[in-house]
């Protein structure tokens, strides 16, 4: 049977509403469960800028100080579509740039925000050091959600839970009317972290900060309304606040407004409106913003379609570690859209992508094992991919492993289990898996015989096109009733 090879095209569906609240999170990590406590480190009595921050080389004998990092490059940096190696430089975006400068002159703010971007891989690479230097010198000037951050690593929580003891010094600072603070603490009620979960109370803390303008709230409090969590799902309520925080150039809030525009999400359908969010959102570097323009080039959605800016686009993304443009990549060498066709340079970013867990590449690394297609063949290898791709739901990877079970590809022949691999596929209206659960029950493989349960996927196959069941559709001959006595 013919694979889909389309399916590496970009088809991705890119609403997928995770709470990206405070700081933006390539894949949905939430901003407080995923550093553990750390040993507490001293602290100097007079707070002085982090030593990364000079232009000048630092010691590297000294403990607190980190090497100076690489010039940023310019966020509009041109990159070739067959670019085949990573740029060496990652351009800090325009939001971690404006705090840098503000930090480096001394601003105990900025350098907190500046922390947290480091913790989450907002505009910068991520570096638990970086970003524990620069709350120290923000929480020294006395910005308490600098200290509530350090908290969360562990740092200066006198004996008590980390979350718990950021908890209270956000709350402190959030009651004092800091909108940073109380978008924190609206964050952790949602999470229930530190705190009891309490979506009502975490819509309070998010509209008192939305109120004061401030950007992330305004996210927060909109995806909440997409959501429906502590309040009605509401769409134009979400588009509302995500357009107030894209006014003020949120990159995370003008994705999701091309989103909406793109979704019909609150909003009538305009593909031209989506690209125009997209493209602002991209070019402050946003890696789901990048992903989404190169989908509309490839397909030509609310833009002229365009393989070479498609692949420019991807490449971007993928060059700062995003497994769907990666994977994306990787289906354009397979298939030379925008590039030359290179079976090695596909199978180089599948792989890639799939050492971040993503299905589709995973499936695709099967199909280059199975097939020889850039790396030898090697059917053991390739079920293993099958496997982990079938894992996560993947039907084309079900599919493929009832193959392999059904013809003792790579793995012991097994009839039984390789009609459990196609009921899982055609349960998901895998056409093909369809068209081969059928003939599992129309010649008793794995399963018992029976021709009406046949007849019923193959019909479900055929109506999607596929042409094996088609064929088998006319080949049955109808079995007369019996006769009435």
């Amino acid at each position: 049977m013919p694979r889909p090879e389309s399916r590496y095209e970009p088809m991705k569906n890119y609403w997928q509403p995770v709470f990206l609240l405070s700081a933006v999170v390539s894949g949905g990590v939430s901003l407080f469960n995923i550093f553990g406590p750390q040993k507490q480190t001293s602290e100097s009595s007079t707070p002085s800028i982090p030593a990364s921050a000079s232009s000048s080389a630092t010691s590297a004998s000294s403990e607190s100080s980190l090497p100076a990092p690489s010039p940023a490059v310019p966020a509009n940096t041109t990159v070739s579509p067959n670019q085949t190696t990573p740029p060496p430089l990652v351009a800090d975006s325009p939001q971690a740039a404006a705090f840098r400068a503000k930090a480096i002159s001394g601003d105990a703010r900025a350098a907190c925000r500046l922390g947290f971007l480091y913790l989450f891989t907002q505009g910068v690479p991520k570096n638990v050091d970086e970003a524990r230097n620069w709350l120290e010198f923000a929480s020294k000037k006395g910005d308490l959600c600098a200290t509530g951050g350090l908290q969360q690593l562990g740092i200066g929580t006198n004996g008590d839970d980390p979350y718990v003891a950021a908890f209270k010094t956000f709350l402190k600072a959030a009651k004092a009317g800091d909108p940073f603070a109380q978008t924190l603490v609206g964050k952790m009620y949602l999470w229930g972290n530190g705190v009891g979960k309490n979506e009502s109370e975490a819509i309070t803390w998010f509209q008192k900060s939305a109120d004061q303008g401030f950007d992330d709230a305004q996210i927060a409090l909109g995806i909440c309304y997409q959501n429906g969590a502590g309040v009605g799902k509401d769409d134009p309520q979400a588009l509302k606040w995500f357009q107030k925080a894209a006014d003020q150039q949120n990159a995370e809030a003008e994705y999701l407004v091309g989103s909406a525009y793109s979704n019909g999400k609150g909003t009538n359908k305009d593909d031209g409106e989506a690209v125009e969010w997209y493209q602002k959102a991209a070019d402050q570097g946003l890696q789901d913003a990048e992903v989404a323009l190169g989908r509309s080039y490839a397909t030509g959605q609310g833009i002229g379609q365009d393989d070479n800016q498609a692949m420019a686009w991807y490449r971007k993304a993928a060059n700062q570690g995003d497994e769907d443009a990666e994977c994306f990549l990787g289906g354009a060498y397979l298939n030379g859209a925008g590039v030359t066709k290179d079976l090695v340079q596909a199978v180089t970013w599948f792989q890639k992508s799939a050492d971040q867990g993503d299905a589709d590449a995973e499936e695709a690394m099967g199909h280059a094992y199975l097939n020889g297609e850039g790396v030898t063949v090697d059917p053991a290898k390739a079920v293993e991919f099958y496997k982990k791709s079938a894992s996560q739901g993947n039907p084309y990877a079900e599919c493929q492993l009832g193959i392999a079970y059904m013809r003792g590809l790579g793995v012991t022949q097994n009839s039984s289990l390789a009609s459990e691999w196609f009921e899982k596929a055609a349960d998901q209206g895998d056409a093909n898996a369809e068209f081969l659960l059928g003939s599992a029950y129309m010649n008793g493989a794995g399963v018992i015989k029976d021709s009406a349960t046949a007849l019923k996927w193959y019909q479900k196959s055929a109506e999607q096109g596929n042409t094996y069941a088609q064929d088998a559709l006319k080949n049955i001959v109808p079995t007369a009733p019996p006769q009435s006595q």
